[in-house]
């Protein structure tokens, strides 16, 4: 089931980053609001990918015994703390966005859109307020470990992996956000040159007119 869930939200987290991608060129000519928007999804696409990521070490690490219980808790509750704060920020900024396009255009699907934008940041916020104080709590308490060696390097490794989490989010995200926009920039210079090319000034320098 866990696993499941993974997929999953690797797979909303590919989707966000995709959907970005296709816009990302238009949105930064145009600026404003909207690449503010494009801005905020590849933010909670990163942010997706950062949390499987830790899931995934996380329980790598506990399989293998890799930690004591107590930093695998920090590898957890680390993780959740960097994310969360870019989450809320990001997740804000798409629902007053989903509430402008229903209010410019006021439909069922708009006003869907808006509705469970709004759901979302709400329970994200609900949740927030709810696990923050235990997060910090499994952070301290993996810090205030004895003085010696072998929890130090535990310590270590245990920001190593939400480091290297972290980082791999990131690229992730950005891979595939500038790869879709090569290809949509691409789609779209290949549509440009046909529509030239079908026109009669197209037609008369392609035959030597």
């Amino acid at each position: 089931m866990i696993f499941l869930l993974l997929i999953l939200n690797f797979a909303i987290s590919w989707f966000n980053a995709w959907s970005v991608g296709r816009v990302w060129v238009e949105s930064k000519m145009i600026g404003g609001f909207s690449r503010m928007t494009v801005w905020c999804g590849a933010i909670m696409s990163a942010c997706g990918f950062t949390w499987v990521y830790i899931a995934l070490l996380g329980m790598l690490a506990q399989s293998f015994q890799w930690l004591p219980p107590r930093y695998i808790q920090g590898i957890f509750s680390l993780g959740y703390l960097v994310i969360i704060l870019p989450l809320l920020g990001s997740g804000l900024g798409i629902a007053v966005s989903s509430w402008v396009q229903f209010w410019r255009q006021k439909n069922l699907i708009n006003g869907g859109i808006a509705a469970w934008n709004t759901y979302a940041q709400i329970s994200n916020v609900v949740s927030a307020v709810r696990f923050i104080p235990e997060a910090i709590g499994n952070v301290l308490s993996a810090f205030k470990g004895d003085d010696d060696e072998e929890d130090n390097r535990a310590l270590l490794i245990m920001l190593a992996v939400v480091l290297v989490a972290v980082g791999a989010g990131v690229m992730t995200a950005r891979a595939i956000i500038l790869g879709t926009a090569r290809k949509a920039s691409q789609a779209v210079l290949t549509e440009i040159q046909t529509q030239h090319d079908a026109t009669p000034l197209g037609r008369g320098r392609a035959t030597g007119m």
